[in-house]
């Protein structure tokens, strides 16, 4: 029956497998209790995305492999049902997710706000460098994941308010539940919403954190260790710039880009900006606006997983403006080159970006007429 149940949740299931399943869960509660922890830990875990290079057959067969491995190690399976459940169905979920190009993992995290430490597990969907994803939560919430980016989410996501924590870059199109919030944990920060589109930026490795808002409402709050300071909110075509150190937003106060400054929450607002140019890495036409080549160069090492080294600081200042359609990381190479005095090369993983003296002669001639 454990057998039977695992290709009835994955499924295609036989119309008589069908009819045998429906006959167990009828015969007691116990028998639909165990079959709801195999269902609920599924759905907690599942997955859309375009399709994939994925055998689901091979997929089954070693889950079923590990699970029967596993629990021929366990104690009697009346005293470890919900522990052997759980594995397995996380187990299921991280090969599925693997078939179409995503890491998930379980995380489990000790509370210490209990006297005795409870543990909490949660989801882990890693989206690796040179790969984007999209995921579905269990309350119905899309998200786009960048390149080297990590959402959590725990798996009694439904019961309270709808958290999860954020590394990296995410686009999210939240489903509307009126009765639970929607937060977004980033570093320092925490984003509440209740049903919108918005963008977050927030790679650990730099020295922002930017929330820009497509559509409805959300929140900023900035978090000091259990104190929680004023709220920030914004307005559709608004992005929040939230800087790590205290340094940094006193140089960025001096920005025109900024139109407005909020002084208790420490929170730079950009007005009436082109959500394009802060959303389009999740789409077909990735669309650039005046980026410094080193910003660039950052996405460009996270989208196609390579590393990039320049030879001369200079050249990062150069800006590019443009609409990428799938381009190869050559193509994207090779525009860099023609709109700038710039010549690359390649070795292994890494390119090496330099200019070159000659064209920019005329590069700045060009501009000087």
């Amino acid at each position: 029956m454990d057998e039977l149940l695992v290709q009835y949740i994955i499924g295609p299931v036989s119309a008589i497998d069908k009819a045998r399943v429906e006959k167990w869960l009828n015969e007691s509660s116990v028998h639909q209790d165990y079959f709801n922890n195999f269902r609920d830990i599924y759905l907690l875990g599942k997955i859309t995305a375009k399709p994939a290079p994925f055998n689901k057959e091979q997929s089954l067969e070693r889950v079923k492999s590990r699970y029967y491995r596993l629990k021929s190690d366990q104690e009697p399976k009346t005293t470890n049902i919900r522990k052997l459940v759980k594995v397995l169905y996380i187990a299921a979920a991280f090969i599925i997710a693997l078939g179409l190009g995503f890491c998930l993992r379980a995380v489990t995290v000790k509370s210490e706000t209990t006297p005795k430490p409870v543990a909490r597990v949660y989801n882990e969907i890693t989206s690796p460098k040179g790969s984007r994803s999209k995921i579905v939560l269990p309350d119905g919430t899309t998200v786009w994941l960048n390149a080297g980016s990590t959402i959590k989410y725990p798996m009694n996501f439904l019961t309270h308010d709808r958290e999860v924590h954020l590394t990296g870059e995410a686009y999210f199109e939240v489903a509307k539940m009126h009765n639970k919030r929607f937060i977004v944990n980033a570093s320092d920060i925490a984003i509440k919403v209740w049903g919108t589109k918005f963008n977050v930026k927030a790679y650990p490795e730099e020295k922002t954190i930017e929330t820009t808002l497509v559509e409805g409402s959300v929140s900023i709050q900035k978090l000091r260790g259990k104190v929680k300071e004023k709220e920030t909110y914004l307005a559709p075509n608004q992005t929040a710039v939230f800087y790590k150190a205290e340094d940094d937003r006193k140089i960025a106060v001096h920005d025109n880009t900024f139109e407005k400054v909020v002084p208790k929450s420490k929170v730079l607002i950009r007005e009436k900006v082109n959500t394009i140019l802060y959303t389009s890495w999740k789409d077909e036409k990735w669309v650039v606006e005046g980026q410094q080549l080193g910003d660039l160069a950052k996405e460009l090492e996270r989208r196609y997983n390579v590393n990039i080294v320049f030879d001369n600081n200079s050249i990062k200042d150069y800006r590019f403006t443009g609409t990428f359609t799938n381009e190869t990381f050559e193509q994207l190479l090779e525009i860099i080159q023609i709109s700038a005095p710039i010549d690359f090369s390649i070795t292994n993983n890494t390119v090496l970006l330099k200019e070159n003296s000659s064209s920019k002669k005329k590069y700045d001639e060009f501009l000087t007429r």
